[in-house]
């Protein structure tokens, strides 16, 4: 077992190494803890600077009464859980936060202050307003035109209306999301619909055609109606979306002769669009569907990626990269890596790139760099030579993606156990000093477990046969199970045997090496859609070296990965 003051450090570097702003309050809201994720934020260097303040201290008071008010009934034992809220981070940014507070309470269950820990959702909430800004945009436009326009589900089923269809049809549109065709139309008509949209839905293709169309009163009439396929974010075609005028007039201007012309007219053409996309996609179909998959990957990876010919020169960048060097991909191509970065990096790389060619080798790395902000990066480099049909080498293609959190994990790991394994010597004689003194780490250790507790991260501990040994409660949620029900089982008892399995060999192999292992891996998600975790394990010590145990964390960075993880803008290549 670890003594209180080795695992009060063991959390103290623990809370320090997560990227989440986490800090603790007395009930007179001063700050008594704070992890450098949190000084960051405040523009403070260290905890001196908090010590015993407020939030009025540091913040614009209407922003710091805010926190006050909500704080106050946290402290009266109403949990704060993943609020967001507006925050101003040091240098006067404003920025959005999602936080959970909650109270803080000794062994007597008396509340003694409260715990909080937040993340950073700015991008999350820029977006989600950019989509509310569209929508608003999209309403408006299809709204004021004097048109009627219309989605529908794959299944035929209504998902909008403007007013000017739900005029012509005579209903209130709230009365006609969620119909189908068939409520509104005779079933020939409506059949009629719903062929035109499966064929659409299908094919992918435009159609346009003068339809007949009945109003609420009977009358026959006509219209000119466009529909084309709607897609999602993936590509899919998920329904149809389509927009139709009255030309009745029109129509009626020349005898039936002429109106039926016209019909077979739009038919005719119809089909010859038709006929004409299907030759050419067959045609193309190969190619575009490769070009497609390829540029879908590189464009969806967080990965920085690129390929140079044998002078250096940029063929192709995806937008990780121009982003990263903060220009268009136009204003990259045909350029050398001395157009932006300093001449001794573009000299290494340069180096580097001639002796991938040369010796036609991988080149792997984990490069350090400073970014504008003045703080240090770390990035993972790797290089393969690009060969031409002949086999001839012609150039060098690449990746890098940053790993500057994995790196200060590993770091602050690395430091946590040096102190455990230095600190055997000491176990005794301070064991015997806290026998006979009133020890304030005990405090302190509870406030830490207590931290653990609300923090957005399911932490757990095994032994070495790989049985749980504790827990927090986000874990236990995590499996849907309450401690007791946990503690002494492993993983066999609460996940596939292929998964089960892999976690047992990666415990034993942290064991075996005393490595940390931080990895992000893809879930399948309730809706089928992918989720990613990061987990963080590291091997336990005991006071005499001995691995007893692994420990380990995980969390869901989705949002991180699908929306990327800027590097500076020197990043090495």
């Amino acid at each position: 077992m670890l003594d209180d003051k080795t695992q009060a450090k063991l959390l103290r570097d623990l809370i320090d190494a997560l990227p989440n702003p986490i800090f603790i309050k007395d009930r007179e809201h001063r700050f008594l803890v704070s992890n450098r994720a949190h000084m960051d934020q405040l523009g403070v260097k260290s905890f001196a600077e908090l010590e015993g303040k407020t939030d009025h201290d540091l913040l614009p008071h209407d922003l710091a009464d805010q926190y006050r008010e909500r704080e106050n009934r946290v402290l009266a034992g109403e949990p704060m859980i993943n609020v967001a809220e507006q925050a101003k981070f040091a240098g006067g940014h404003d920025r959005w936060l999602l936080t959970t507070k909650a109270p803080l309470r000794d062994d007597s269950g008396e509340i003694i202050g409260l715990v909080g820990a937040c993340r950073d959702i700015t991008e999350h909430h820029e977006v989600e307003q950019a989509l509310r800004d569209a929508q608003a945009q999209y309403e408006s436009l299809v709204q004021g035109l004097p048109l009627a326009v219309f989605r529908k589900a794959l299944d035929g089923t209504i998902t909008f209306a403007n007013q000017q269809l739900a005029e012509q049809i005579g209903r209130p549109v709230k009365d006609i999301i969620g119909k189908t065709d068939y409520d509104f139309f005779p079933k020939d008509l409506a059949d009629k619909y719903r062929a035109d949209d499966v064929h659409v839905a299908e094919s992918g293709h435009l159609f346009a055609d003068v339809e007949e169309f009945r109003t609420p009163e009977g009358e026959k009439r006509y219209v000119q109606v466009y529909k084309s396929a709607v897609h999602n974010a993936n590509g899919q075609i998920i329904g149809v979306q389509g927009l139709f005028w009255d030309v009745t007039d029109r129509m009626r201007s020349g005898d039936d002769e002429e109106l039926n012309a016209v019909h077979e007219e739009l038919i005719a053409s119809n089909m010859k669009v038709s006929e004409e996309r299907e030759r050419r996609r067959a045609a193309e179909e190969q190619s575009r569907n490769i070009e497609a998959l390829y540029v879908s990957l590189i464009e969806s990876l967080p990965m920085a990626m690129f390929r140079k010919d044998a002078e250096g020169r940029f063929t192709f960048v995806n937008k990780k990269l121009c982003d990263t060097l903060g220009v268009p991909a136009d204003e990259v191509l045909g350029k050398t890596d001395y157009d932006f970065f300093p001449k001794e990096m573009a000299d290494k790389y340069r180096d580097d790139d001639e002796r991938i060619m040369m010796y036609e080798e991988m080149f792997e790395d984990t490069e350090e760099f400073q970014g504008d902000d003045g703080k240090k990066r770390h990035v993972h480099v790797l290089k393969t030579p690009v060969h031409n049909h002949r086999g001839e080498v012609v150039g060098v293609r690449g990746m890098f993606w940053d790993v500057t959190e994995r790196i200060e994990a590993e770091r602050a790991l690395q430091q946590v156990q040096q102190e455990l394994s230095m600190s055997g010597s000491r176990i005794d004689a301070e064991r015997s000093d806290r026998q006979r003194l009133d020890d304030p780490q005990g405090q302190h250790t509870q406030m830490y477990a207590n931290l653990l507790e609300t923090l957005p991260m399911a932490v757990f501990r095994k032994d070495i046969r790989g049985r749980f040994t504790w827990a927090n409660e986000e874990f236990c949620k995590a499996l849907g199970k309450p401690l007791g029900e946990i503690i002494g089982r492993t993983d066999n008892d609460f996940s596939p045997a292929d998964m089960a399995e892999k976690y047992r060999q990666d415990d034993v192999r942290i064991m075996e090496t005393r490595e940390q292992v931080d990895v992000v891996e893809r879930h399948p998600g309730p809706d089928g859609s992918s989720i990613y975790i990061q987990t963080l394990k590291a091997p336990i010590l005991d006071a005499s070296g001995d691995v007893i145990g692994i420990q380990g964390m995980f969390w869901d960075v989705t949002v991180r990965i699908m929306m990327g993880n800027e590097p500076g803008d020197h990043a090495p290549k």
